[in-house]
């Protein structure tokens, strides 16, 4: 056992003899002897001192269940019976373990929320606790004192002492010493002491740059040998040196200058007259005037009674007589005295005063210069206030001056009961007044002068340190004292020691002394206005106090400056103003007293005192020097509270209020304000929404911005209230407003209190429409509390609207207590007792709100990224590696602005970088450590992602029991899932140990960031080994078919039941020709719905393992049911098919592979289809980033393509229809996607998956074999078979050995056209808007063109089209007309294929138009019809001869195409002989020539139809010199032309060096001659034609041949054919 007993041998005079027992309870305890341990209700005997000292020592808390007798207190209510010295420093604070940011996080027992005093580091100054006053202690029983200490640091100091007289020594009995830290320890105290005595616990925190450092004392314990006193005070000792005696006037002492001479000093009441006081006022001016409340004018403010209580009394009264159109200097008034002389020792002014909102300044002057001076500036709410002053002993010759300033309309003050004495040379001792002070000389001044940094009393008493021990003094020489400044970006306090040098505007010294020395603070606004706030303490009304709190202060105001002094009760509350302060010309230190009023119902609560200083020009200042608060306030050592709780869900729609949100840095002319558009007046209006977003009416309300002057250094900062906590799921949402040209951004920052560091949020970087836009934030968990700001900076240029209303807080509060909690998924919190899930425990999320989910959790199970990456390992085997991060990635609009586990930008998180070098679907991973599942239970993985971005792609979690493979996919995501943290836990069952790979992605774009964050098992352990390697199996051997016996060769099929033989072009082609149909049983199934997953034979011709590959874009088969999160805008929920869930599908999943990969899927070998075989099915093509979908024929090694699609094509099914015909030896029917190089720069790649569906070969059998003669109305084939004859000539091979479409058979045929190579008979007519187009083979089609034509069925094919595109205006038309076809023809018909597809279509007419101009409507389409080629048959007939005219009109979209083909006349059309030959292009000759006839250059007649027949009728060639016949090319083309069917033209030339053509000529074999050359170009591409050509040749002879010379260059790989086109066809291809 080891004790310390201190005796004391030397003690101060008057001092008890006390002798303190210390004991250390962490050695032993110290047991007197002869007493008797307490014996507990279980049995077991514990020492007496370890009863009711807050800790169950006995265990079954018998010990701590009678201690009535004790004095105790563990601060759950406050200081109990304690107190603290008054100081403006913070000293002792009352907190608990969940609210501080140091330790300790727990009081001494380990409870979170259980409350203790702590100490923080930044107070300098010792900090006194003191108990309360106990009696002498007698022999028998020491009083005992047990207390519990905490301290973090050893320069931290903690005394505990006993003091036995006010004022006196404080005798030491314990220090602590170097012992533990960061630890609650133990201590007692044992003292006996023969007078009254209080124990005081000192804590001093030594300064040092230490964050965290802190003492704490909680649990002090009284013994009932501890007798409290009855009076609670300590005896003091007698004032030193001779009381003097009270003062007694003597009226002989002093008098005043009057008319009838010297007259007495005496009290002037105003009753008969003004006593020779006068008021001087300049014409117009306010002035002072002898009233009583009836002769004050109606609704003027005044007192109702006199100083006395008289209602009929008079005084002396200023009020704001049209103060409206005062200005401020107007609005004073000045009441002079006589001259006065004073020949006593201490001469006094006493006087009465009453005022609302204004300033009293009394001076004495003394030869014209003022000498002293006093001001008041406090309302007295109508009361008479008695102020007495002591004038200055050497000042016996003096005038008086009272100056009353205005503040506003309802200001006024009133004087009565002047008088000026003297105090007798031996004066008769009298008491003060209750409202008065007693000097030590005897003096009486008013209670309000005490410690207020002037000595009015004659001895000085009235500053005595003693005096002022109650009082809250600051005189900025060691700092703010515990006042706070406001700190905002521009405005501060500075400090200012000594005479400054050279700055005028400055104060030439500190008050009171004005000495050179003193300190004071000062503001200065370095942009304009400027605003400067100043807090006190939280401070309260003491309980005994009966008159208000009252501030001192001694200011000095230049000239456009003022000073407001506010209180508050609440941190987001209104501010309630208690007076104001304006600044003059002469600026000067001045004294305010203002007595602080409280509201009703609040006089009881904290409050905190509030001094806001504003400049209005560069040259104001205001000073402010020695602050005293008055003994009637305390300091209150709790915080001010917040009416913002955050509660479920927390609204705010303004309508009432702000709901506490202000504006931060206010006197900018440029401030968040709260109103309605409809409270605005018409030059602010338009700074409003035009109406709010709750009521959408003018007349709601909203916070928006009022700008009323423009600077650079504008900012309107709107802050919330101060909110403690949030819980998990907690989400801001709110409607703003950002509208204007020059409206600019906006950005909602976190402010977490004690840290200088703030987080984005959200932000807004410019014009969002003349609307209400939403924004959503998760905030999450956040421990400490906040307040948050949404800040917009002005820049001068700022003009918009700018606004903000319904504020929610959404699922904000932690889980709400429960009476229990049973069942194993469940877990109940220790202090807060809710309930939550077991999932949540060890998840580094504190759920609970006391932190008890996340004790005795594992950290080798966990990683929130704070200090590394902890035990995980990026992969060696990816691409790039994860990337450890705080605050906002680099990239804007993706990835997090804050990580999860602190909620803040100062945590940690990984994320993938997306931007370069990264390209798409580059992938990073992160390994986990080995693990195993702890006994048969799964395991379970948890952890945060946020996936955030317009080019978001892929995060993937799989499990690998094998170190050389990625392993079993357990989970993955696709696309943006919005900015917010989300959760995800994954159950693990494996009876293997394993390891968790997290995969992440790279989009195909910069914005496609992903993050992780707060890793965690569960139900897991560490493995120490590794994992195995995989060792893979050989691949299986295919068994062939075995075939029965036969008699087949090679070129024929086997049937396989019999045996039969049948040809092997039988096979595939659609047709049963074996009996047990296996000649059809290996192909292509006629009809695929894809129902039970089956393919029908369709296959891909890639490797299996490609196939089986995630990372290879390819085919598959879904549905409905297997749509991941992510997919459900670009797959089908419901097949074709049954349109149903469940109903299956083929897609080609984009999810998978990189930019311009492609995906075949392909038929067997199609050996023949029959004529009319068409190919149907069902496309889904939905999605930001649709591909294109292509249906390709492929015969002998030669692709073409048959049909295309490309882009969006809306969430639903389409049908198509692509014609195949007559088609043998197909090899291959396949469908290709492919992503074409121009759509690049679309959005990410993966979001558009092609899904094909119900896919049908329909009428595809081949002819059989012809069993019937044809009839009259048929055409008999080569081949026996019979077509309608209205099939002949139709483009179509319906023959299929193509004799119905010979040139034989289709010379007659003027009237068809397959627009190959022009557009044959039908003409562009010349008065439209626009022509029709001839698609050129070279190009291929774009958008929503056909991809192949209907002729030859491929891309090299042509057709005319029109489109809804750029620069076509919407509507205009472009028209083609066919020849005149004759009246008089018979079962006449047109047969036409038109092809209209796109959203932006127009119109597609056919109109019959006789030659009188009649008009007759045959067709008209307006819709898209599909994107396939259609058949239209129409009969034609009339009265009159007549034309056929196709109009198409342009559509109001950009996309839809009208496409025309394969237009016939039937034979039975007759075309009118006037339609034979064209008519001349040019009016007729106004020569000699008859009417029909052209003239030659020699001035010959020649008809039509001699022109171009090689015969020269006219003699000098005229009628053969544009025909395209012989030609040299020196005098131009000679009618040769280039055709519109092709691109690439020929150019008319002169040889060149310089280039490739030939350097001369052969005409004239020089350089100047002249020859057509075609020459590649870099806008050329391969494959490009040009097609020159002649004019129409009537005739020509048998003998008649073409010439000509050419020149191929050495690198020419092109070549040169020779076409002879006739009416109806092509002829004569020659190389």
């Amino acid at each position: 056992m080891l004790s310390c007993l201190a005796r004391m041998l030397a003690f101060p005079k008057n001092e008890a003899f006390c002798v303190p027992w210390i004991v250390c309870v962490f050695l032993s305890t110290l047991v007197q002897q002869g007493t008797e341990a307490f014996q507990c209700g279980n049995g077991v005997s514990v020492p007496p001192d370890n009863v009711c000292d807050f800790t169950d020592h006995c265990g079954d808390k018998s010990d701590e269940q009678q201690c009535l007798n004790y004095e105790r207190c563990d601060f759950e209510d406050g200081l109990c019976n304690m107190t603290q010295d008054q100081s403006l420093q913070l000293g002792w604070t009352k907190r608990n373990g969940m609210t501080g940011l140091s330790p300790p996080f727990y009081d001494h027992n380990g409870a979170v929320a259980a409350h203790f005093l702590s100490l923080a580091s930044k107070v300098d100054s010792p900090s006194n606790l003191r108990s309360r006053v106990f009696l002498p202690t007698n022999n028998l029983h020491a009083c005992q004192v047990t207390f519990y200490y905490f301290s973090s640091h050893v320069s931290g100091k903690l005394t505990a002492g006993l003091q036995t007289m006010c004022g006196g020594p404080v005798q030491s009995l314990w220090q602590n010493t170097a012992g533990p830290q960061n630890r609650w320890e133990r201590n007692i105290l044992k003292i006996q002491c023969s007078q009254k005595f209080q124990v005081v616990f000192q804590g001093q925190m030594i300064s040092t740059h230490e964050r965290d450092e802190v003492i704490a004392i909680d649990d002090i314990s009284f013994s009932s040998g501890c007798l409290p006193a009855n009076d609670e005070t300590l005896p003091c000792q007698e004032a030193l040196g001779t009381k003097q005696e009270l003062c007694h006037p003597d009226t002989s002492l002093c008098r005043f200058d009057s008319t009838d001479g010297l007259r007495l000093c005496q009290p002037c009441g105003f009753d008969f007259d003004t006593c020779d006081w006068a008021s001087e006022a300049p014409a117009g001016h306010i002035s002072w005037m002898r009233t009583n409340a009836r002769g004050v004018p109606a609704l003027e403010p005044a007192p109702q009674q006199d100083q006395s209580s008289d209602d009929e009394g008079y005084y002396m009264w200023v009020g704001a007589n049209h103060a409206s159109t005062l200005s401020l200097l107007d609005s004073r008034a000045y009441l002079n005295s006589s001259v006065c002389y004073c020949w006593g020792k201490s001469c006094h002014l006493q006087f009465h005063y009453t005022m609302e909102n204004s300033v009293l300044r009394v001076g004495l002057y003394n030869n014209k210069e003022e000498e002293i001076f006093w001001t008041y500036n406090t309302s007295t709410h109508k009361k008479w206030v008695k102020t007495d002053v002591l004038i200055p002993e050497g000042l016996k010759t003096f005038k008086i001056i009272f100056e009353g300033a205005l503040m506003d309309q309802k200001s006024f003050i009133g004087l009565d009961q002047l008088w000026v004495y003297a105090c007798a040379q031996a004066p008769s001792r009298k008491l003060c007044s209750a409202d008065e002070f007693t000097c030590a000389s005897g003096q009486c001044i008013a209670q309000e002068s005490v410690c207020d940094s002037r000595e009015d009393c004659s001895d000085k008493s009235d500053e005595d340190p003693v005096t002022c021990s109650n009082h809250l003094l600051c005189d900025f020489e060691s700092g703010f004292c515990g006042w706070e400044p406001f700190l905002t970006e521009d405005s501060h306090w500075e400090f200012v020691k000594g005479l400054p040098s050279g700055e005028n505007h400055l104060p030439e010294a500190d008050h009171p002394a004005n000495t050179n020395h003193g300190s004071f603070i000062y503001f200065r606004a370095h942009q304009l206005p400027g605003v400067a706030k100043l807090g006190s303490p939280v401070l309260t009304k003491s309980l005994t106090a009966s008159n208000p709190c009252q501030v001192q202060f001694w200011y000095q105001l230049s000239q456009h400056s003022h000073l407001s002094v506010f209180t508050r009760t609440s941190l987001d509350g209104n501010l309630q103003k208690q007076g104001d302060l304006i600044g003059i010309s002469k600026s000067q230190w001045r004294q305010a007293k203002i007595n602080l009023y409280a509201k009703a119902g609040e006089s009881s609560l904290p409050f905190q005192l509030i001094l806001e200083a504003t400049v209005l020009s560069s040259n104001a200042t205001i000073a402010l020097d020695d602050i005293s608060i008055s003994q009637g306030c305390e300091i209150s050592y709790t915080s001010l509270p917040s009416t913002s709780t955050v509660n479920k869900a927390s609204k705010c729609d303004f309508e009432a209020n702000s709901c506490g949100w202000f504006e931060a840095i206010s006197g900018d002319h440029f401030d968040w304000m709260w109103g309605s558009r409809s409270s605005l007046s018409a030059g602010f209006e338009q700074q409003a929404p035009p109406h709010d977003h709750t009521q959408n009416t003018a007349q709601g309300h909203f916070m928006f911005i009022l700008k009323k002057s423009s600077s650079l250094a504008q900012v309107a900062k709107l802050q919330s209230p101060t909110i403690s906590q949030t819980g998990t799921g907690c989400t801001l949402s709110f409607w703003f407003y950002n509208y204007g040209l020059s409206v600019g951004a906006a950005v909602l920052q976190l402010h977490v209190e004690k840290s200088n560091d703030s987080t984005v949020l959200w932000r807004v970087l410019y014009n969002q429409g003349n609307q209400w836009s939403q924004a959503t934030i998760q905030l999450g968990r956040l421990t400490r509390p906040f307040h948050l700001s949404l800040e917009k900076v002005s820049l001068g240029i700022y003009d918009g609207v700018s606004a903000i209303d319904d504020i929610s807080f959404e699922n904000c509060t932690l889980p709400l207590p429960a009476e229990n909690c049973e069942g194993p998924d469940h877990f109940w919190c220790e202090h807060t007792k809710a309930c939550i899930e077991k999932l949540q425990l060890c998840d580094l999320v504190d759920d609970c709100g006391d932190h008890t989910d996340e004790v005795d959790c594992a950290p080798e199970l966990q990683c929130n990224f704070e200090n590394g990456i902890c035990n995980w390992e990026q992969d060696t085997e990816d691409d790039f590696d994860w990337t450890r991060n705080q605050g906002p990635t680099s990239t804007l609009n993706t990835g997090p602005m804050k990580d999860h586990t602190l909620g803040t930008a100062k945590g940690h998180y990984l994320y993938i970088e997306s931007s370069e070098p990264q390209v798409f679907q580059n992938t990073a991973a992160l390994l986990s450590p080995i693990l195993r599942a702890t006994g048969t239970e799964s395991c379970t993985f948890r952890f945060h992602f946020h996936m955030f971005g317009k080019h978001i792609y892929r995060l993937a979690v799989y499990q690998r029991v094998w170190s050389n493979a990625r392993g079993k996919l357990l989970w993955q995501i696709f696309g943006n899932q919005g900015n917010r943290w989300i959760k995800k836990h994954l159950d693990i069952s494996s009876s293997q140990p394993f390891q968790i790979l997290v995969e992440a992605s790279v989009g195909d774009g910069f914005t496609g960031d992903i993050a992780i964050d707060d890793l965690s098992f569960m139900d897991c352990i560490l493995y120490p080994g590794n994992l195995p390697v995989d060792l893979p199996t050989p691949p299986e051997t295919s068994i062939p078919v075995t075939l029965p016996p036969h008699n087949c060769t090679d070129n024929e099929f086997v049937c396989r039941s019999n045996g039969h033989c049948v040809e092997k072009i039988q096979k595939c082609d659609f047709r049963y020709d074996c009996p047990d149909k296996s000649d059809e049983s290996f192909c292509v199934m006629e009809l695929c719905s894809f129902e039970k997953g089956s393919l029908c034979k369709w296959y891909q011709p890639i490797p299996e393992n490609l196939i089986q590959d995630s990372n290879t874009f390819r085919w598959g088969l879904g549905n409905g049911t297997s749509i991941h999160h992510g997919e459900e805008n670009h797959r089908p929920s419901v097949d074709h098919t049954k349109n149903t869930t469940d109903g299956w599908y083929l897609y080609a999943d984009s999810s998978n592979g990189k930019f311009g990969d492609t995906a075949d899927i392909l038929t067997p070998v199609i050996s023949r289809t029959g004529p009319k075989c068409t190919l149907v099915f069902w496309t889904y093509m939905n999605g930001a980033t649709v591909g294109s979908l292509q249906v390709l024929s492929k015969k002998d090694n030669v692709t073409s393509k048959l049909w295309a699609q490309s882009g969006q094509q809306g969430a639903q099914w389409r049908k198509v229809e692509v014609f195949l015909g007559i088609q043998s030896q197909i090899q291959h029917i396949c469908y290709e996607e492919q992503f074409f190089p121009f759509m690049a720069k679309r959005s990410v790649s993966y979001m558009g998956d092609i899904a094909v569906d119900d896919i049908s070969f329909q009428d595809c059998a081949p002819l059989l074999g012809p069993d019937r003669n044809c009839t009259a109305q048929e055409f008999t084939c080569a081949n026996k078979h019979c077509i309608a004859q209205d099939k002949l000539c139709d483009f179509v091979n319906d023959c299929a050995d193509n004799s119905d479409e010979t040139t034989f058979i289709c010379s007659a045929s003027r009237g068809r056209c397959d627009f190959e190579f022009d557009l044959c008979s039908w003409e562009q007519e010349q008065e439209d808007d626009l022509d029709w187009n001839l698609k050129a083979s070279s190009i291929p089609a774009a958008g929503t063109e056909p991809a192949a034509d209907h002729t030859l069925r491929n891309s090299s094919g042509h057709y005319i089209f029109i489109k809804s595109l750029f620069p076509q205006q919407p509507m205009r038309a472009a028209r083609i007309s066919s020849p005149v076809i004759s009246r008089r023809s018979q079962n006449c018909k047109i047969i036409f294929h038109y092809h209209m597809y796109g959203n932006g279509i127009g119109a597609l007419t056919l109109v019959q138009v006789s030659v009188s101009n009649q008009t007759k409507l045959l067709v008209n389409l307006t819709i898209e019809q599909g994107n396939f080629w259609q058949r239209k048959e129409l009969v034609l007939s009339g009265d009159e001869d007549f034309r056929l005219r196709f109009e198409g009109r342009v559509g109001k979209g950009h996309r839809g195409d009208i496409a025309l083909d394969d237009i016939v006349l039937t034979k039975s059309c007759l075309l009118s002989p006037q339609s034979a030959k064209e008519e001349p292009a040019v009016p007729p000759p106004s020569g000699y020539c008859p009417h029909g006839s052209l003239e030659c250059q020699n001035g010959k007649c020649y008809n039509p139809e001699q022109s171009c027949n090689f015969v020269d009728d006219c003699g000098d060639s005229t009628d053969e010199n544009e025909c395209g016949g012989s030609c040299t090319f020196e005098r131009g083309w000679c009618g040769w032309q280039n055709s519109l069917a092709e691109n690439f033209d020929w150019v008319l030339g002169v040889g060149s060096h310089q280039s490739l053509r030939p350097h001369k000529d052969h005409t004239l074999g020089n350089e100047n001659g002249h020859f057509l050359y075609l020459e590649a170009t870099p806008v050329g591409l391969r494959g490009d034609k040009a097609h020159l050509k002649s004019a129409v040749w009537q005739e020509s002879s048998a003998a008649c041949t073409m010439s000509f010379w050419y020149f191929i260059s050495a690198k020419a790989t092109g070549s040169i054919q020779i076409l002879i086109k006739i009416d109806y066809k092509l002829l004569g291809a020659r190389p």
